[in-house]
């Protein structure tokens, strides 16, 4: 799939929660760079697209509710995709790509997926004690070398920011000046929760502490977030501070 027949269509399986949807960001980047003239889907939950619909490495989406994998399928089928790659290691993502008939379909061996995957990557141990950006990055670089025999993916200063347009930074800072927030400070956000697993998540006393001393230096505002499961971990958290911050949780 080079000189013969152009990739034109990528499909991106990316994440299933926000934090680690962040951490695809310079990955996301690196199949930009690699796919240029490519047109790049990102297929993830309904609740993600709006963390990167400004983004400039991505085209379209793909949404589907977890249960429904085969409407799943027949609108991956439909759209004639060249090239899937899955940063996400459910077997069920490479089983969709596999009946969609993908013609390449690229992700971690892992969860007995592997004969799934036209270019199954095996996970090297190192790679589980770097950050999570690397592993992502990782698979990229895979996928670039068994198409060209080479890799240029950038491991050294991985670029994680996501553009937001004029308009929309206006509108935030309106929205949190109306809230009582200093919008001539420092802005630090805190997301405490942890909705898949209660063990990532930090003690409320120290979330607490260091927002106190962020807020006591005088020059930032901190402003709490997270999913509306998480409101009264996030109000748990605020009760225990000095200084009330501002809870915009849920």
């Amino acid at each position: 799939m080079s000189a013969t027949r152009p990739v034109r269509k990528v499909l991106v399986r990316g994440a299933n929660w926000v934090g680690d949807a962040v951490m695809t960001i310079p990955a996301l980047r690196e199949l930009r760079r690699i796919f240029v003239e490519a047109h790049i889907t990102l297929w993830t939950k309904p609740s993600l697209p709006d963390l990167f619909v400004e983004a400039e490495f991505i085209d379209d989406f793909l949404t589907a509710p977890a249960p429904a994998w085969r409407p799943t399928v027949a609108a991956i089928k439909s759209r004639s995709y060249d090239v899937a790659i899955l940063f996400q290691n459910a077997f069920r993502a490479a089983l969709v790509v596999f009946v969609a008939r993908v013609p390449l379909r690229c992700g971690y061996r892992t969860g007995g997926r592997g004969f799934l995957l036209t270019h199954a990557v095996p996970v090297d141990s190192g790679l589980k004690l770097q950050h999570q950006v690397f592993y992502y990055l990782n698979l990229v670089a895979e996928l670039e070398r068994a198409l060209t025999g080479q890799t240029h993916v950038n491991f050294d200063t991985p670029n994680l920011a996501l553009p937001v347009s004029l308009q929309r930074q206006r509108r935030g800072r309106a929205f949190l000046a109306e809230q009582g927030v200093d919008v001539g400070k420092a802005l630090v956000v805190v997301n405490p929760g942890a909705t898949n697993s209660r063990a990532k998540r930090w003690l409320p006393e120290r979330f607490a502490s260091v927002s106190d001393r962020l807020l006591e230096r005088g020059d930032a505002s901190v402003v709490l977030i997270g999913a509306p499961e998480e409101i009264a971990w996030a109000q748990h958290i605020a009760a225990q501070m000095r200084r009330r911050p501002l809870v915009l949780t849920g």
